[in-house]
């Protein structure tokens, strides 16, 4: 067991080894494990109070080595980001001293509140939605398995939430279900490429790409006055 893990109490059995004493990756049922899109809590006190700034920065590290992968500026964002914070949190270690890091010195407090203020932001929705297809791409390269219908289904849903959102801003209520199912196709085939361009081949095969299919599929969620005969008048 590590230093790191026996300052944190951490209990990890001896038949899981890690790969590497840099990355800190446990092994698994896969060979490399997709890298983490989130981090996990930091422990900022112990029994005798607060954590010192080296106690704190050595938990930073254990989390960024499991989320970064390449400093490329092409790499997904979160990885490219953790990559960027991982070298920042290094050279800490390296430059800080003890005194700079004691509990409630002036480095302490700053990276109290740099932590606490990252936990009150979140990704944007297209930022979010970047970091979910990201992470599935990952999974299914290392995993190489999806099922068919499963991936079906994944299509179906981001065409829903898709229809969903061109209803919420059509404010004159003029949309009928066959104009948003051709605008979500169109939208369908450039997110297919996009995805594919990341090495995730499920929507370029399987995601439903005709127009019957994909109006049946945005059905569920069209309000009313998208399903009524005829065009309404243009206001």
């Amino acid at each position: 067991m590590s230093d790191n893990e026996q300052t944190f109490g951490l209990d990890i059995p001896d038949k899981v080894q890690r790969h590497g004493s840099d990355r800190g990756l446990i092994a698994g049922a896969m060979n490399t494990p997709p890298p983490k899109t989130m981090a996990d809590e930091l422990s900022l006190t112990s029994p005798d109070g607060l954590l010192h700034g080296r106690d704190v920065l050595a938990q930073m590290v254990s989390e960024l080595v499991q989320m970064a992968r390449s400093s490329d500026e092409q790499a997904p964002a979160t990885e490219y980001a953790a990559d960027l914070c991982l070298k920042l949190v290094q050279e800490i270690q390296h430059s800080a001293t003890d005194q700079e890091l004691e509990r409630l010195s002036n480095g302490h407090r700053l990276l109290l509140a740099g932590y606490f203020y990252g936990k009150l932001t979140m990704p944007d929705k297209n930022r979010h939605a970047e970091m979910s297809r990201h992470a599935i791409a990952d999974i299914r390269r290392q995993t190489g398995f999806w099922s068919v219908d499963a991936e079906r289904e994944r299509g179906k849903q981001w065409m829903r939430e898709r229809a969903s959102e061109i209803w919420a801003e059509d404010h004159a209520k003029e949309l009928r279900i066959g104009e948003v199912a051709s605008m979500v196709h169109d939208d369908v085939v450039k997110e297919a490429e996009e995805r594919q361009g990341q090495g995730d081949e499920g929507p370029h095969k399987h995601w439903p790409k005709s127009l019957d299919k994909i109006r049946a599929t945005i059905s569920k969620v069209a309000p009313d006055y998208a399903t009524k005969p005829g065009r309404p008048p243009r206001k």
